[in-house]
């Protein structure tokens, strides 16, 4: 079974208004339309469909928790961490939006290059703690490993983790060949920009392109790589349009980018 949940949901998706109100019948979305994450899925070949079911699962999400702090995205029965998920089948009924869709948007809102879901597989349907990302599993043969979750909630074996890792390190080169992003990187005083960057981006939880447009978005700070992270702490900081489009053009060059 899978939990979801909708990332950033105070930061994004609540206000002074908002948060006043123990049962929303609207919930702020924002206008913004050339975002990283935005053009991403309108670029997919089913994403308007899936724009459409992704704010279908967002109306409900905002209704499904009945007081302002309890409010943080979980799709669960009661809007809490340890409620009864609600799958893809529940989200439809109540939605009138298809399953095989909202499946879609969930595989596709949770991969790295949107990130707006976060999914995690459970084994139990209710009242078992939230996993972390990393689990102890036990695989067919019978031996216990350790199972990453996937960007599509699928379980990840150390060669797919292998894998993902070579790709990042293509993503850095790439990064750290681009004079500006490099002049912003050399303010952090790192003996080997490549394994420091690597190593941070992992430790912030988030994906290479938004850990880079953070840093790039903290250009003019003593630190911007300190001041990225600073901001993922607290919550209180995003990265500008123009430096997720700086950092994404880098990253994922035009012709790679396209279907």
């Amino acid at each position: 079974m899978k939990k979801y949940r909708i990332k950033d949901w105070d930061q994004i998706f609540e206000n002074a208004a908002s948060r006043k109100v123990d049962s929303l019948r609207w919930v702020p979305l924002p206008n913004k339309q050339d975002g990283l994450g935005y053009a991403t899925l309108l670029r997919h070949k089913n994403g308007e469909k899936l724009y459409a079911a992704w704010v279908a699962v967002l109306l409900k999400a905002s209704k499904l928790a009945r007081a302002p702090k309890d409010r943080h995205g979980w799709l669960t029965e009661d809007g809490k961490p340890d409620g009864r998920p609600l799958s893809c089948e529940d989200l439809s009924l109540t939605t009138r939006v298809s399953e095989a869709s909202i499946q879609e948007m969930f595989d596709v809102c949770s991969a790295e290059h949107i990130d707006w879901i976060e999914v995690m597989d459970i084994s139990e349907p209710t009242g078992s703690a939230i996993p972390d990302e990393t689990q102890s599993a036990t695989s067919a043969s019978g031996q216990s490993s350790n199972i990453t979750k996937g960007i599509e909630g699928k379980e990840v074996t150390e060669d797919d983790v292998s894998k993902r890792d070579s790709e990042s390190a293509v993503y850095v080169d790439r990064l750290l060949g681009d004079p500006g992003f490099t002049k912003v990187i050399s303010k952090c005083n790192w003996k080997n920009p490549k394994a420091e960057l690597i190593k941070a981006q992992k430790q912030s939880k988030v994906s290479l392109e938004r850990f880079a447009a953070m840093i790039f978005g903290c250009k003019r700070m003593k630190n911007p790589a300190g001041g990225a992270i600073a901001g993922l702490t607290k919550n209180n900081f995003a990265p500008s349009d123009d430096a997720v489009a700086y950092i994404r053009a880098i990253i994922f060059p035009k012709s790679e980018g396209e279907e």
